[in-house]
């Protein structure tokens, strides 16, 4: 709630810093109810603590959430909806029957109480959030206003209680003391009740009891109350409010012991308390949490809400005084367990704009909040959560400028937030065991131009060890530590390390800088199963200037859309005034004087007399950066605003910048409106599983009626999915008529897009794992559909009715046309070659939350290899050491190219002497390929590590941590480690009768470092010198190996006459594909399935033209012309993948014909491709065995392929086989 008083929505944040003056009347930012009335020039608030208000949040986040942990998001209010101007201060609690109920004011305007004509509505799902009911008024009454509102759910008895405001003149700011509940000169606090899940309510004001006559103003503080669920007071009912006490506000609880009848209000906590929220602990105490300006701040209580602990600031919790909320993740979790101990918090992470909601976690109770995860990025006001009590949790809250009241669900399993506290330290001693030391006060100090070394502890708050793990720091306008080493931490366990930072030579004065942590756990309080997690620590570092620097003069400007006021005399949004603000920073180390801000979509603009390096201010107000929308602005559905910042007059230093802003004004299909039917395209960066006709992905609801298309070949086989919600209970089927044959079965739960938005992302349904066929009403499943087509049904187009059942009802019903391409399929046995594709075991672990080679994890292994095996995969892919494709991500930090790592099939050791190796994962491993009928080639990854320095990671037996040591290609530690392996690795192999099978192999490394790598082995274990595999990127590697897979992306410098040259010397040339654009399904955390043709489509393709290969293919272009013809003697096969626009686009796969090439071209992309590259590597040409490798071209992951590399057998007579992927 804002102060009724004043009325503007979106207070700015309060500081102890003071405000830089500007060219309105000064305003003490210390209270928002002075602040909220400003209508100056433009009012100018000051940064954060310490004089930071930079974009301290921008980069305080452990990872941003992305769609493995984020459901759809839904709208459930947008203004002008039910001729209702604006909706805010969004309440959500889940019932105990499963439904959703979410209340928010209906307002005329952007004004808070006491303005008039503001009620409450609600609206509820059933489909956890995915659709939402009708709006219903919940309270509306002629003469007061009543709003802001909080919900309860009483878990005993099931009722539903919803506290509001009332108002009749009296605001919160300008009420009376006193508690007569008639008194229209005072605040009242109504509560309304339901039992039977919101469908009825009843109404009555509860002043008398949860007002103490002395105090003034009070209101209900908007989200979600709690109920004690142990302890001494294991029942309780606890609603936090705000009251004004003697001019200053105290949070205080009233509280209930007899499920609602009667109510008592415990001691005030404060003065400074603002909006607050509370929540149980592991042992039965109460944590509340405020907002406050720069930073939120806690207390917590002993005796069920009565009285509270001194408030202490939250120095992580950098905050606007937004309104946020705090809850327990596990709320019925055991008394005392870890999980118990799990909170989160949502909150919009900057120190003084309402944007970049996140989410925060704590392992201990509050004490400590280890993560942060970003869930929007944009502007986004007051939110709230409520726990699902299986780890996912319900987030409403406002976003775009106060437009959208929206909701997602959050799976904060999958956010993969770490129990790791990072903790900066005085200067000390170094690094070390030193777990008692108590953390800095005072921000460490780094001299520009320099490396300060800075001592962090590190402590595993889980309940398991944390391995494999890595620190790193980031700072504002450069400052940075590179990533080092955290050592293997025990829980409870704690570790001191040092970084060295790097501070540029063009700062000065205080910046924000996030430590940032990365570790592998087999087990946290969240989830089982081996994955990676991560941990941020936002912090302040002061930067004195460097001696002798030159100046630098430069600012930074943050702006973002603060709300929209509509014009009271016209409906729609013409005319309607959308206020921006900005923060503006010297980024430099020289103070700028006179800086002018300005919008050049209109407004008044504001001055800032000064601003020292490193400090901000914020424009704010209503008429600073203001435009009125007009006619084009609403017709073209959308305002991109300019907002510039120029320093400089009368001074000797000047700059400026700027930063442009942008919001949709489009109007939206109802709130909550959607189809029981949807097309899973997630976002198409992520699991590119479908889509329909256009440029752009369909996003969410798929309208009954529309046309669908599918190309399968006879005699082939592919898979697609919908996502069914269903309005009834029974039996799920989905079926078509005519030629192919319909299989389907139900599968996880998966994301979709947002309708009308962006895509999510998300996991994605796994053909593999079926679920009863049998559907719930309002459950939502996503459906694999296997479609086959016999041999010899006519080429051509078949048209048909693809029909969705539960039951004998069709809810939906989709023209199908499936088109059977002029290709001939060869079975498996007469195919000339066999199929390679990828795997990721650690995947599979991931997603179905197992530890890493245990018994259940080989178990959960064998439906994809059987899958593979079906279609005919007969190579064995292990990884012989950990990690070995690490790439560098864009933010600088190192991780693997797949979002999971790679455990190493060989468990390496050091015990100070020699290195020893056990190989039972690595046998397990081949046997399971056994049994599922993979018995070809063994390819070892990987002596040269993809894009990296090398790296050795092993246990050391003397104090059994695991240690990851970096060394040189060819050094003498180098040396002794893989000379070591590969004679172990070789006797193993010949007594286990697999040597003949077994090949070095290598992922597009270049030549010269080939080269060195061959020299080694030559040096060390000669007898794996003619045993190499490759996948290639540049021509010299035609000379390396018999069986050579070139990437398709370099397929264009491929001369047809070295194609022909290989052929004639029976060394058949391939290609491999790699997954473009980013991450595609089977790289995220979702199942890795890695072999089915995913066969929605959107229209013909134009094919490019590139050399022609024994089997060739080629990614096809944007979707929009015919096929090539067909010219005599070749035929057209097509399969499907993702393209560059997230598609799925068919292949070409045109026949080859010989030529010869005297004068090859160098490679563009794989380094030393050059001829003289050719000429060093030839003297140990005729490598025996293929690797096949699919690699995202842009760093993101290991990729299973839909069609993959294919390995050809010498060449027989002129037949162009399709592989027809599973």
């Amino acid at each position: 709630m804002s102060f009724p008083s004043f009325p503007h929505p979106a207070e700015p944040s309060s500081s102890s810093a003071s405000s830089r003056p500007c060219a309105g009347p000064s305003f003490s930012p210390s209270r928002r109810s002075v602040l909220a009335g400003t209508t100056a020039v433009g009012t100018v608030t000051a940064g954060a603590a310490l004089g930071l208000g930079a974009t301290a949040a921008d980069h305080a986040h452990a990872e941003p959430a992305d769609g493995r942990a984020l459901g759809p998001l839904a709208d459930v209010a947008r203004w002008n909806e039910q001729g209702v101007g604006r909706f805010r201060i969004p309440a959500l609690t889940r019932t105990n029957d499963g439904a959703l109920l979410a209340v928010f004011d209906a307002r005329t305007s952007m004004d808070d109480l006491p303005a008039k004509g503001i009620h409450t509505f609600v609206r509820r799902s059933d489909d956890e959030g995915r659709s939402w009911g009708p709006y219903r008024t919940l309270r509306a009454d002629p003469l007061w206003s009543t709003g802001d509102p909080s919900i309860l759910t009483d878990r005993e008895t099931g009722t539903v209680l919803v506290f509001t405001t009332a108002s009749q003149g009296a605001g919160f700011g300008n009420s009376g003391t006193g508690n007569d509940p008639t008194d229209p000169g005072i605040t009242q606090l109504e509560l309304a009740t339901s039992t039977d899940d919101g469908l009825t309510w009843t109404h009555r004001r509860i002043t008398e009891q949860v007002k103490d006559p002395a105090w003034a103003g009070m209101f209900a503080c908007s989200g979600e109350g709690v109920q004690l669920r142990h302890g001494k007071h294991r029942g309780r009912l606890l609603q936090q409010y705000v009251v004004r006490i003697d001019g200053e506000n105290w949070a205080v609880t009233a509280y209930s012991d007899d499920h609602g009848k009667t109510w008592q209000h415990g001691e005030p906590a404060g003065p400074g308390a603002d909006e607050n929220k509370v929540c149980e602990r592991s042992d039965g105490s109460v944590l509340l949490n405020s907002r406050a300006g720069g930073h939120r701040w806690q207390a917590i209580s002993t005796d069920g809400g009565l009285t509270y602990s001194s408030p202490r600031e939250v120095p992580e919790q950098i905050d606007p005084a937004n309104n946020g909320q705090v809850t327990r993740v596990f709320p019925d979790a055991r008394q005392g367990s870890a999980k118990a101990k799990v909170l989160a918090l949502s909150s919009t992470l900057d120190p003084s704009i309402r944007r970049r909601l996140s989410l925060s976690l704590s392992f201990d109770d509050g004490e400590t909040w280890t993560s942060q995860h970003l869930l929007d990025d944009d502007a986004s006001a007051y939110s709230t959560i409520t726990p699902f009590g299986d780890g996912r949790l319900g987030l409403l809250y406002e976003r775009e400028a106060y437009a959208t009241i929206s909701y997602r669900t959050i799976d904060v399993a999958a956010l993969a937030p770490a129990p790791l506290l990072l903790e900066m330290l005085p200067s000390g001693h170094g690094a070390g065991d030193d777990g008692t030391e108590g953390p800095s006060a005072t921000p460490p100090t780094l001299r520009a131009g320099t490396r300060t070394r800075l001592r962090v502890r590190a402590t595993n708050q889980g309940i398991a060890d944390l391995t494999h793990g890595h620190l790193a720091l980031e700072g504002q306008d450069g400052i940075r530590a590179a990533r080092t080493t955290l050592p293997t931490l025990a829980p409870g366990r704690s570790r001191i390390i040092e970084l060295t930072v790097s501070t540029p030579d063009t700062l000065a004065g205080n910046r924000a800088v996030t430590l940032k942590g990365s570790a592998r756990t087999g087990r946290t309080p969240l989830a089982r199963g081996s994955r990676t997690v991560h941990a941020a620590r936002a912090a302040t570092a002061k930067v004195t200037r460097a001696g002798g620097a030159a100046d630098h003069p430069a600012l930074e400007v943050v702006g973002c859309f603060d709300a929209c006021y509509p014009d009271q005399d016209a409906p729609g949004l013409e005319g309607d005034t959308l206020a921006a603000w900005a923060r503006v920073r010297n980024t430099g180390n020289v103070a700028l004087s006179d800086v002018r801000v300005t919008s050049d979509a209109g407004g008044t603009g504001a001055s800032i007399d000064r601003l020292e390096p490193g400090e901000s201010s914020t424009i704010t107000g209503r008429t600073a950066l203001a435009q009125v929308l007009t006619d084009d602005d609403v017709s073209t559905a959308r305002t991109r605003v300019r907002v510039t910042a120029s320093a400089g007059g009368g001074t000797t230093a000047s700059a400026e910048a700027s930063d442009t802003i942008a919001l949709d004004l489009a109007a939206r299909p109802a709130a909550g409106a959607r189809s029981p039917i949807e097309l899973p395209t997630g976002d198409l960066r992520t699991s590119a599983f479908a889509r329909i006709d256009g440029e752009e992905p369909t996003a969410g609801a798929l309208p009954d009626g529309t046309p669908l298309t599918l190309t399968v070949p006879a005699g082939g086989r592919t898979s697609v999915q919908l996502v069914v919600t269903a309005p009834r209970t029974g039996r799920l089927d989905v079926d078509a008529d005519g030629p192919a044959s319909w299989s389907g079965h139900l599968v996880e739960t998966i994301n979709v897009v947002e309708p009308g938005g962006h895509p999510t992302g998300g996991r994605t349904g796994d053909p593999l794992t079926p679920l009863p066929a049998r559907i719930s009403r309002h459950e939502r499943r996503s459906v694999w559909c296997t479609v086959e087509v016999p041999s010899g049904v006519r080429t051509g187009l078949h048209e048909t009715t693809l029909t969705v059942r539960i039951g004998r009802r069709t809810i939906a019903a989709f023209p199908l046309r499936l088109t059977v391409p002029s290709a001939r399929l060869d079975t498996l046995a007469d195919r000339p070659f066999t199929l390679d594709l990828w795997w990721h075991p650690d995947a599979i672990a991931d997603q179905q939350g197992l530890t890493v080679f245990s018994e259940k994890h080989w178990r959960a292994c064998r439906p994809y290899l059987e899958d593979l095996a079906s279609r005919g995969q007969s190579v064995v892919n292990a990884v012989i050491i950990a990690d070995p494709w690490l790439v560098e991500n864009e933010d600088g930090s190192v991780g693997p190219q797949t979002a999971s790592h790679y455990a190493s099939l060989v468990d390496w050791a050091w015990d100070g002497t020699a290195f020893s190796f056990g190989f039972g994962a690595f046998d397990r491993c081949v046997e399971e390929h056994h049994r599922a009928g993979i018995d070809g080639p063994i390819h070892l990854f990987a002596l040269l590590q993809f894009r990296l320095g090398q790296r050795l990671t092993f246990t050391d037996t003397r104090t059994g941590e695991t240690v990851t040591e970096e060394v040189e290609l060819g050094d003498e530690r180098y040396r002794e480690a893989w000379g070591a392996l590969l004679n172990d690795l070789h006797a193993h192999l010949v007594e286990r009768g697999w040597w003949d099978r077994a090949a070095l192999a290598f992922d597009e490394r270049p030549a010269d470092l080939m080269t060195a790598v061959f020299d080694v082995v030559h040096d060390v274990a000669p007898m794996w010198d003619e045993k190499t595999a490759l996948a290639a990127n540049s021509l010299a590697e035609a000379d390396i190996a018999t069986y050579i897979s070139f990437n398709h992306s370099f397929l264009d410098q491929v001369p047809a006459d070295l194609i022909a040259e290989r052929r004639a010397q029976h060394e058949p040339t391939l290609f491999y594909t790699f997954y473009d654009p980013v991450r595609p399904n089977t790289v995220t955390a979702s199942p890795p399935m890695s072999s089915r043709m995913l066969g929605w489509e959107g229209g013909p393709l134009r094919p490019r033209r590139l050399p022609a290969l024994d089997v060739q293919l080629v990614a096809a272009g944007r979707p929009g012309a015919p096929l090539v013809p067909l010219r005599p003697g070749r035929r057209v096969h097509r399969l499907s993948r993702p393209s560059r626009a997230g598609l799925l686009d068919p292949l070409g796969v045109p026949a080859g014909r010989p030529g010869r090439c005297r004068d090859p071209a160098p490679s563009t992309r794989g380094g030393p491709g050059t001829d003289t590259g050719r000429l060093r590597l030839s003297r140990r040409r005729r490598r025996r065995h293929p690797v096949g490798m699919v690699r995202d071209g842009r760093g993101a992951g290991a990729v299973p392929a839909e069609a993959g590399p294919m390995t050809l057998a010498p060449a027989a007579p002129p037949r162009y086989p399709f592989s027809s992927p599973a």
